[in-house]
């Protein structure tokens, strides 16, 4: 069982005094943006000619990803000597464009990523994003970066950032678990602020992973924590986990709508 759950990229920053700076003398009572109603927000926004311009720490998560229909999880292939056949790829993107596939989640457990080497993993990344501009359906592209340490997955996940991916999705370790949502959703923050502007999706497969952590509650704990997070892949085999997950969600939208 596979689901996804999901939720808005967007969410308000700082507070208009903490944007304009404490030594701002302009009167003006909004800030306009035109990506969320409240005033303040750092999404977009015209700016007091008064704050100074050096405003390039902050970053904003590309909101006008919109990931839906059909998502294959498409196979890495591989020559008989066990390297990576790139030259396949291309035939492979057309027959799932062809075949009426909006995109594709690599690298993952069908991808065989945590097999690969992170140079693999990378040119194979590259690869996938080359192709999809040649097709007409498949244009959504999501990474999965999860591997055995941190420090790769901080890497790949960058990587995706730099060549454009659509989102990038991360699963825990698999031999040094994080012992608690909050430690697991301190690692997935790491790995997601390699990439800030990438939506950014848990990718929970416990069978495989061997963690056993309530996926709910990281995703309730880690709405505050992680700025870019989009949501989850829920490919867990317990059916009641996916929906304490939409519960999640929802509750998760309406706070934003607050």
């Amino acid at each position: 069982m596979a689901g996804w759950w999901a939720r808005s990229h967007h969410r308000c920053a700082l507070s208009q005094r903490e944007m304009r700076g404490a030594d701002c003398a302009c009167t003006r009572d909004e800030i306009v943006c035109d990506l969320c109603p409240q005033p303040g927000c750092l999404t977009s926004y015209t700016r007091c000619r008064d704050l100074e311009p050096a405003v390039d720490t902050m970053t904003t998560v590309k909101t006008n990803v919109k990931i839906g229909g059909i998502l294959a999880a498409p196979l890495t292939p591989f020559t008989r000597d066990g390297d990576v056949w790139m030259d396949a790829l291309p035939q492979y993107a057309r027959y799932l464009d062809t075949h009426d596939i909006d995109g594709v989640f690599i690298l993952g457990t069908m991808g065989e990523g945590m097999s690969l080497t992170v140079e693999e993993r990378k040119r194979v990344a590259e690869a996938w994003m080359t192709q999809i501009a040649d097709t007409l359906r498949l244009k959504t592209v999501i990474v999965q970066v999860g591997a055995g340490n941190l420090k790769e997955s901080v890497e790949l996940a960058r990587h995706a950032e730099e060549i454009g991916a659509t989102a990038i999705a991360c699963m825990s370790p698999s031999y040094f678990k994080p012992t608690t949502e909050e430690v697991l959703v301190e690692y997935m923050a790491t790995v997601a602020a390699a990439a800030p502007t990438t939506p950014f999706y848990y990718y929970d497969i416990n069978f495989m992973t061997g963690l056993y952590l309530n996926t709910a509650r990281f995703l309730e704990v880690a709405g505050d924590k992680i700025p870019s997070l989009a949501g989850g892949k829920i490919s867990s085999r317990e059916l009641p986990t996916l929906l304490d997950c939409t519960l999640v969600a929802g509750a998760l939208s309406s706070d934003d709508r607050n």
